[in-house]
């Protein structure tokens, strides 16, 4: 799983490969800070970003889930409400 940061979000995304499969797919979570610095508030548990959307390899899989991560805090239309 990688992570990194984006506009005060913490971004988690990985590919992870499919139970009974040879497919992967591509997950992401989202996370803001909170008033505690030890801990993160998760706005957006980890979750598979398409139920049908499957990748040939770990490397594609982690690509499509850092580009949904990327438009989910960047773009104004989904973003996700700032929690206080």
């Amino acid at each position: 799983m990688v992570t990194m940061q984006i506009d005060g979000y913490e971004v988690e995304y990985s590919g992870e490969m499919l139970e009974s499969s040879s497919e992967w797919g591509a997950y992401v979570a989202l996370f803001l800070p909170s008033s505690n610095p030890m801990h993160m508030n998760n706005i957006f548990p980890k979750q598979r970003v398409s139920v049908n959307l499957t990748f040939p390899d770990e490397i594609s899989a982690e690509q499509a889930a850092y580009k949904v991560a990327f438009e989910m805090v960047k773009s104004p239309i989904s973003r996700i409400p700032e929690q206080s």
